[in-house]
Formats: C-alpha cells, sequence, structure tokens
C-alpha cells in the first residue's frame, strides 16, 4: 500500500527502508 515508500512507512514495514520500493 506504500507506493511512495517513505522512509517511516518503510520502517514499520521492515521492509527496504533505504529503496523503500515494496511495489
Amino acid at each position: 500500500m506504500d507506493f511512495r515508500g517513505t522512509t517511516i512507512l518503510s520502517v514499520r514495514r521492515g521492509n527496504s527502508v533505504v529503496i523503500g520500493g515494496d511495489g
């Protein structure tokens, strides 16, 4: 759901924080 893949959202999901490309 995180299209932007911001830092906060990325950290929450626990995925690529720097890349933030969760698709």
